[in-house]
């Protein structure tokens, strides 16, 4: 999420599956929010945001198991509690919208956000020394690259008229 700080943050291990499971449940959340107070398009991308993001969520969660790690709440790791602060303040935001003006700015939201947290992972990615993390970080990265683009195109005027 927009809150994320920069590499200063010690990456870890449980740092990285920290914030991959904030930023995981963070979109689940706002897949959620699309679905009810956007138009049809919006909640047609919060069904796809909800359900990557929670089956993500759940590959976070058993990888940290395996490597004995704690997911807290709230999570020790700055980086993640800057994460998660950021989302409570765009829920705030978006949580008051509705249809176009809701459509308009979650759009604006989930590109900044996956835009953000691509070059997250790219850099978490690059940092990590555990190569289970970086290959679920691999795994993830196509994933938020398919929202990105989804939210490119959800921040364009629908198309108008008849099809061919």
């Amino acid at each position: 999420m927009n809150g994320m700080v920069g590499m200063s943050d010690k990456v870890t291990t449980a740092a990285v599956l920290e914030r991959l499971e904030v930023t995981d449940k963070a979109e689940v959340e706002m897949g959620q929010l699309a679905q009810q107070n956007g138009t049809a398009r919006a909640q047609e991308y919060g069904r796809m945001v909800d359900q990557d993001h929670a089956a993500a969520s759940i590959q976070v969660e058993e990888l940290a198991q395996r490597k004995g790690v704690t997911l807290s709440n709230p999570p020790k790791d700055r980086m993640a509690q800057n994460a998660m602060k950021a989302l409570h303040e765009s829920h705030g935001r978006l949580a008051k919208l509705h249809g176009q003006d809701f459509d308009k700015a979650f759009a604006k939201a989930m590109f900044d956000d996956h835009r953000n947290d691509m070059d997250h992972l790219d850099s978490w990615r690059d940092a990590v020394g555990d190569k289970d993390v970086r290959a679920l970080i691999d795994q993830m990265l196509p994933v938020l690259q398919r929202h990105l683009s989804a939210a490119k195109q959800l921040g364009q005027p629908a198309a108008q008229g008849r099809t061919p």
